[in-house]
């Protein structure tokens, strides 16, 4: 709740500069956006750039305007990244004709230093920006570092409140633009979502700032910039207010939704495996049976420890096994000790709490609702892990189980998978893992289908990729072993065979 006010709140502030902030008096003469004029006309030279793109009129427009000659004679580069000095350039070029009517009148009056230098010392003096781009020059330009020179670069006039009123409303949901508050530029970012400038890259408002932007897009958000006619109005489908659900599966045992029974001679795999569950179910992580006869060690453990690795939601990722045996004259018993290894048990309740905190939170601000399937719950999970994860590429302690991804924010595939499926289990969605060669990842039945879920590969850094969300079993092992080579594959209990 208190996040919704910040949001709302933030907003406000926002629609107040807009509305307010004098204009800079650095440049000498009145701006306006009149002054962006077509200069030539567009004649499809650009390969790159086909009738239909979503991009094609914002490219055409741009080089009408005589601010892009691409990035040659027969492509604009839409799909490229772009360069820090590039953004700036042509945030300069862009203040330029507004206030003078000539792309490189300003950037004249500052000759020498690198190419781009006229440009960023005619933006600094301007105000609009300080110093933070001047070691960053020759870097790819983020969503966020854009957004932050795009919205400094006219002055306040030229902005405008057309998603103001969508803006609060959705910012009152907590549902919507939840990858924007809290990140180092938030304030320029919805600057340009109230102008029309931005709206989003998905459904909810996300903008993905940590990620690289492409020439397309940065044409699409100048254009917007300089003509009010191409700003786009928000039109998100706000939802009710969100009604939390007080579900059942809010402890380890109730993850285990049948009953489970334990038998003293297991024989298959699936024997070792209900023993697993039972235990689980019963909230124990030792326990001591005994069986007429004697046995080699090794196969309980080895058994036990492949079936333990199929709940990773648990904390546990082994078994250790201790044997005694009793002899009475010929008779001979085994009694065998059977304890679960893995993270602490303070760190096992502290990683079940973080899972329900975040629960609860997704229903109160209404990122999760009663009318969403169970793909579109699963979905919000898994762009959550992407998000507040990282890969511990040191392989610390922590990082092998669900308090690594959900307590320390870094975890390896196993810590990703036993969070992703306590997450999914805390909502009732039925899930288990598939394996190959020193890999684990999620299985999951979504409305009634089976679906593969890899969060660790989805995790591409503060932001993820549909690519492993929801794939085929078969697609799911035809890509893995692409990645992963060749070894044994596994579902559940099913070893699988992948060519």
């Amino acid at each position: 709740m208190r996040r919704k006010f910040l949001a709302s709140a933030l907003i406000f502030v926002i629609i107040l500069s807009v509305l307010c902030v004098p204009v800079s008096a650095a440049d000498t003469v009145e701006g306006t956006l009149d002054n962006f004029t077509v200069k030539k006309n567009y004649d499809d030279r650009f390969t790159d750039v086909k009738t239909g793109d979503w991009f094609y009129d914002n490219v055409e427009y741009l080089y009408e305007l005589g601010l892009t000659q691409g990035q040659s004679e027969t492509s604009f580069g839409a799909s490229n990244t772009i360069s820090v000095a590039e953004v700036i350039t042509f945030a300069a070029r862009v203040r330029s004709v507004f206030f003078y009517g000539d792309s490189e009148y300003a950037a004249k009056q500052f000759p020498g230093g690198e190419w781009y230098s006229p440009y960023l010392e005619y933006l600094k003096y301007a105000g609009a920006i300080g110093t933070e781009a001047d070691s960053v020059m020759e870097t790819k330009a983020t969503r966020e570092f854009t957004a932050h020179i795009l919205a400094n670069t006219l002055p306040a006039q030229a902005y405008s409140t057309l998603n103001a009123d969508i803006m609060v409303e959705a910012a009152g949901t907590g549902m919507y633009m939840g990858d924007i508050f809290d990140t180092l530029y938030d304030e320029d970012i919805l600057i340009l979502y109230m102008t029309g400038i931005c709206s989003g890259t998905d459904s909810y408002g996300n903008f993905y700032p940590k990620t690289t932007i492409t020439r397309s897009e940065l044409a699409a958000m100048l254009t917007r910039l300089v003509n009010e006619s191409l700003r786009v109005e928000i039109k998100w489908e706000l939802p009710d207010t969100a009604i939390p659900i007080e579900h059942n599966y809010r402890t380890y045992k109730s993850f285990i939704t049948d009953s489970p029974s334990f038998d003293t001679t297991p024989e298959t795999i699936e024997d070792y495996g209900e023993n697993i569950r039972w235990m689980l179910k019963n909230d124990l992580n030792t326990y001591k049976y005994s069986f007429p006869g004697e046995c080699d060690p090794t196969v309980p453990r080895d058994m036990y420890c492949d079936a333990v690795c199929l709940y990773p939601e648990f904390g546990y990722n082994g078994v250790s096994v201790m044997v005694s045996l009793n002899v009475t004259g010929k008779e001979k018993t085994t009694e065998l000790t059977l304890t679960l290894t893995g993270d602490t048990e303070q760190r096992r309740e502290l990683a079940l709490e973080k899972a329900l905190e975040l629960h609860d939170l997704f229903w109160e601000r209404g990122t999760i609702t009663e009318n969403m399937t169970e793909e579109q719950v699963a979905k919000v999970y898994y762009n959550h892990l992407a998000t507040s994860c990282q890969y511990d590429n040191d392989f610390k302690t922590g990082c092998y189980w669900p308090s690594g991804a959900l307590v320390d924010g870094l975890a390896v595939c196993q810590g990703y998978t036993g969070a992703y499926n306590m997450l999914l289990k805390i909502e009732g969605i039925s899930c288990t893992v598939a394996q190959g060669p020193n890999h684990i990842w999620t299985v999951a039945d979504l409305d009634g289908e089976e679906y593969h879920i890899d969060a660790t590969w989805g995790d591409r850094g503060n932001y993820s990729t549909d690519k492993w969300f929801k794939q085929t079993r078969e697609n799911s092992f035809r890509d893995h072993r692409a990645n992963l080579g060749p070894g044994n594959y596994s579902q559940g209990f099913e070893k699988v065979n992948v060519e």
